[in-house]
C-alpha cells in the first residue's frame, strides 16, 4: 500500500505541471491531502509561478491545508516570511495572502513586522501597507484585530488611519 501511495503521489506531483489549469488546481488539493513536508516547496513554486489567481489560490490553500495536516504551521510561516523578504509585486501579494491563510501566531508576527516597516519604517510603502492592513482585516483569529487597533492608534496619515479602521471594523464582526 505504501508503494501505491508513493506512485500516486508522484503522479500527482507531475500533474502540478499539467497544461490544464483545472488539473493543476486539483493536483494541489490532492497533494495537500497526501503530501509530505518536502512538498511545501512545490506549492511555493506553484504559488509564485501561476499566471492566474485561481491557480495561485489553489496553491495557497494547499499550503494551508498541508500545514494544518502536518501541524507545520510555524515552519510554513517562517518559510513564507523568508520568501516575503525579497519579494515584490504580485509575488509579495500572494505571499502575504498565504500568511493570512496560515493564520497562526508566527504568520501574524511576520505580517505585523511587515506592516510596522511599511507604515513606520525609513522607506514607507503605502500600497504594501494597505495590502497588509487588508490581510489583517480578514485574519482568521481575533489577534489580527488587536494588531489593527494598535496600528490605527499610532498612524498619522488620515487615509491610512481610515484603511486601518475599516479593516478593524471588518475584523471584529
Amino acid at each position: 500500500a505504501e508503494r501505491q501511495a508513493d506512485r500516486f503521489r508522484d503522479s500527482t506531483i507531475a500533474c502540478l505541471e499539467d497544461e490544464d489549469a483545472r488539473v493543476r488546481r486539483t493536483a494541489c488539493a490532492t497533494l495537500a491531502a497526501i503530501g509530505l513536508e518536502s512538498d511545501f516547496e512545490l506549492f511555493y513554486q506553484r504559488l509564485l509561478a501561476e499566471e492566474r489567481d485561481a491557480e495561485a489560490d489553489a496553491a495557497r490553500n494547499a499550503i494551508g491545508t498541508l500545514a494544518k495536516r502536518l501541524q507545520a504551521g510555524d515552519a510554513a510561516a517562517e518559510q513564507v516570511g523568508g520568501k516575503l523578504a525579497g519579494a515584490s509585486g504580485e509575488s509579495r501579494t500572494r505571499l502575504v495572502k498565504t500568511l493570512g491563510t496560515l493564520g497562526n501566531a508566527k504568520a501574524l508576527e511576520i505580517v505585523r513586522a511587515a506592516a510596522e516597516q511599511a507604515l513606520f519604517g525609513t522607506a514607507p510603502n503605502r500600497d504594501y501597507a494597505v495590502l497588509l492592513l487588508d490581510t489583517l482585516g480578514i485574519w482568521p483569529a481575533p489577534e489580527g484585530s488587536a494588531v489593527l487597533e494598535d496600528l490605527w492608534q499610532r498612524l498619522q496619515d488620515p487615509s491610512l488611519r481610515q484603511a486601518a479602521l475599516k479593516n478593524y471594523l471588518v475584523s471584529v464582526q
